[in-house]
């Protein structure tokens, strides 16, 4: 219960300490923090396309656009105007400003790309991501082979059901993208050259 309470303090995420006066205070506190998904959900169902447009999807290229772009504003100090992501549309829908960040979860981030076509659309290539996965990584016996399998269950396990915005997933999980491009490539060369004559 005190990691509920007091966790993002304590792990330097909030850097106020938390005040609790009453019991309701500790309610308010527990029910914000994870009612997030049907808050957002409920926006999106009420809000969406009547408050803004549907997103077509076009929130993926831009996620990864971001990671180059993003680094490259930071090294040479300049300010590039990025649309905003999909949880920052989701809080300023909610809350009036795009501050704060309220996270999308995987169904909302598939209506908000294109309403119900839109979350069958994205749990289906969920589904395939995660069965290629699996075959490319069911008979490593690698130990950090093994580490990486573990790191991507986890990460779609936790990151890319609660927090299904492109733009997060792509900067959050660069450290876990990257050896796992490394590897596909590796893999595609090994095995093109064990079949090639």
């Amino acid at each position: 219960m005190s990691i509920i309470l007091y966790g993002k303090y304590w792990f330097g995420i909030r850097f106020g300490k938390p005040v609790y006066n009453s019991l309701q205070d500790i309610f308010s506190n527990f029910f914000a923090e994870f009612s997030f998904p049907y808050l957002s959900l409920i926006n999106i169902l009420c809000n969406v396309p009547i408050k803004t447009s549907y997103r077509y999807f076009l929130d993926f290229p831009l996620g990864i656009l971001r990671i180059p772009l993003g680094l490259i504003s930071k090294i040479l100090d300049i300010n590039i105007d990025f649309p905003l992501t999909l949880s920052q549309e989701n809080t300023l829908i909610i809350l009036g400003t795009e501050k704060g960040g309220i996270p999308v979860d995987i169904l909302g981030a598939g209506y908000f790309s294109a309403n119900i076509f839109g979350v069958v659309f994205i749990m289906f290539c969920l589904g395939m991501l995660l069965a290629l996965f699996e075959r490319i990584f069911s008979n490593v016996s690698n130990p950090v082979l093994r580490s990486l399998k573990i790191a991507w269950i986890l990460y779609f396990s936790t990151m890319v059901v609660l927090y299904a915005d492109p733009a997060i997933l792509l900067w959050d999980g660069v450290y876990l993208i990257f050896p796992t491009i490394v590897f596909l490539i590796l893999y595609l060369l090994l095995n093109f050259k064990k079949y090639s004559f």
